[in-house]
Formats: structure tokens, C-alpha cells, sequence
């Protein structure tokens, strides 16, 4: 009860009994969520920035191709689902099947994609396939994404 001098062994929530009308009750905490993005942490800037990357990347790997469109594609993809609803998939691989279903979509993902010049000399001619291309523009976004941020110490 507000006010009481008792003090309780597990963290309790302070809320409004649906059954009763303007009365407390206590429920014990089972789980407390954090909405990072764009609530606790400014993060529109630091999307901006690694779908820039993205846009670069995909010229890198698939010249000729629109950048900007494939962006598009995938945001269309990600508010469509940003995560598995079934909760069997990471959410990294999941979404770089949604970079996937964007190539797809601008027609891209059945093109031939270069080598980066890192890997040219240590592989034979093959072309990356749209399952690698997705993981590494994944891979992309979330390392400039995340580097943008700023963290507390011990944080990334």
C-alpha cells in the first residue's frame, strides 16, 4: 500500500486493479523493458547514417544498381515485419532476409555481385548470392549504426 513502511522482498509495480475502481494493488516485477530506439536513444540519425552505408555498399557490389531504391525496399519490408513473428529467427538474420526479399523486389537478387577486392585474391570468380549480400548489408547498417551511438562505459 502507498505509504506503508513495510518493505517488500521482490520489486513490486504500483498500478490500477482493472477490477476495482480507483484502488491499488501490487504485482510483483517479472520483466521491465527498455525502448532504445528513438525513445531512450536518439537513433534516427545514427539509421540515416547506416542506410548511407548500405546505399554505398550495394554500389560497391552490385554497380549499376539503385541504392536508394533498395533502401526503400527494405524499409518497406522491415514495417512490414521487422522481426520473425514466430521467434525462430535472430533478428540479425532475419533481417538480412528482408535485404533479401528488397533485392527481389528492385529485381537485384538474381544479379551478379563483385567480390570486395579483400576477397577477389583469396576466392575463385564466384559471385556473392543475395543470402550473403543480405547478411553483409545487415552487417553493414548495424556496425555503422551501432558505432554511432554513444555508450556508457563497459557499453559496445
Amino acid at each position: 500500500k502507498h505509504g506503508s513502511s513495510r518493505v517488500s522482498a521482490s520489486p513490486v509495480l504500483l498500478c490500477t486493479c482493472p477490477q476495482r475502481t480507483n484502488e491499488l494493488c501490487t504485482m510483483p516485477v517479472r520483466a521491465v523493458f527498455f525502448d532504445l530506439d528513438d525513445t531512450l536513444v536518439s537513433t534516427s540519425a545514427h539509421d540515416r547514417s547506416a542506410f548511407r552505408a548500405c546505399v554505398q555498399l550495394i554500389g560497391l557490389r552490385r554497380p549499376g544498381s539503385d541504392g536508394e531504391a533498395l533502401v526503400a525496399a527494405y524499409r518497406r519490408q522491415l514495417s512490414k515485419a521487422p522481426w520473425d513473428p514466430e521467434d525462430r529467427v535472430p533478428i540479425s538474420d532475419w533481417r538480412a532476409q528482408l535485404w533479401v526479399a528488397a533485392l527481389d523486389e528492385i529485381g537485384q537478387a538474381t544479379a551478379a555481385a563483385v567480390e570486395p577486392p579483400s576477397l577477389v585474391a583469396s576466392t575463385s570468380s564466384r559471385c556473392a548470392s543475395p543470402a550473403e549480400l543480405g547478411a553483409e548489408l545487415q552487417h553493414r547498417f548495424d556496425e555503422v549504426r551501432l558505432r554511432g551511438v554513444a555508450w556508457g562505459e563497459g557499453g559496445l
